[in-house]
């Protein structure tokens, strides 16, 4: 292979992060549509709605996997260019966020007020634990994404 020359097979990393964005998202979103009843059984009911909140939440899950990489990888001199992928990514993420969070509001509706306090401690440990597990997974593809050093090469 030529020095000059770049290598046609994709990036693994630059598949694999959207992917997994786009998977972990898009089956929150069909749980949550699909939560019918918590209290006092859990009750799920999959159909036609949580199947298509899933996929569209996968395809904005996607998205905004493809948006992050590309903001990790940047190095085009165009700011500009660099500032508007910073606010699409950040209006998608806090989109997602707050329709994420309705959905929880919306299924802790028929919870007793005993119980809410528990389910509250609940998800906000949940968030933080995913949260980190996405830092650290974030650092992960920042490390793994970065060129080898090249070798000294021993005469």
């Amino acid at each position: 292979m030529n020095a000059m020359t770049k290598p046609t097979t994709p990036d693994l990393w630059a598949v694999v992060a959207p992917l997994c964005a786009a998977m972990s998202v898009g089956t929150l979103a069909s749980i949550l549509v699909a939560l019918r009843q918590i209290h006092p059984v859990l009750r799920l009911e999959f159909d036609l709605l949580s199947l298509s909140a899933g996929l569209v939440t996968a395809v904005v899950g996607w998205a905004l996997g493809r948006g992050l990489w590309r903001l990790g990888r940047a190095t085009a001199p165009d700011a500009v260019e660099l500032r508007n992928l910073r606010r699409r990514v950040v209006l998608g993420l806090s989109v997602l966020g707050l329709l994420i969070l309705a959905g929880f509001v919306l299924a802790a509706t028929g919870i007793p007020d005993s119980r809410r306090r528990d389910m509250v401690a609940g998800g906000t440990l949940a968030v933080l634990v995913l949260s980190g597990v996405g830092w650290v997974l974030w650092l992960l593809a920042k490390l793994f994404g970065q060129p080898d050093e090249p070798e000294d090469e021993v005469h």
